[in-house]
């Protein structure tokens, strides 16, 4: 549970909204009453800023390139798409475009090598005498 961005955000936000009824019960005319409101809204904007955040920006990215990783161990590289021309502020986002080059750029090549052998066979069926 807490290695998906649930239980992190969980563990985030207790931490976040402990240190924050901390230092409030350290000014002298704070109630309980203040320090437990205080600990419910923190606790809970702080659980939806980071839930939000790790799941668009870190682990959506990771599933992306974890799929592209896939489509590339399966060899299906047909159905890889150039994302290269998107900029992405993310370093998460860059890897993923740089795996997705490299797969292209193989694919190419193997679509290249693949062409190569039919013209040779052709130029040789062309060159040598059949009886």
């Amino acid at each position: 549970m807490l290695t998906n961005s649930r239980g992190i955000s969980l563990v985030l936000a207790f931490a976040i909204s402990a240190l924050v009824a901390a230092f409030l019960s350290l000014m002298p005319d704070t109630s309980a009453t203040l320090l437990l409101v205080a600990w419910g809204l923190s606790f809970s904007v702080s659980y939806l800023l980071v839930t939000i955040t790790l799941e668009f920006l870190v682990f959506r990215e990771i599933g992306n390139i974890y799929s592209l990783l896939e489509k590339i161990q399966k060899k299906d590289l047909s159905e890889i798409n150039d994302k290269s021309l998107r900029s992405s502020l993310s370093p998460l986002g860059k890897i993923n475009s740089i795996i997705n080059s490299y797969a292209l750029a193989r694919q190419k090549e193997i679509d290249t090598l693949q062409k190569k052998p039919l013209n040779s066979e052709r130029n040789l069926s062309l060159i040598s005498p059949t009886n």
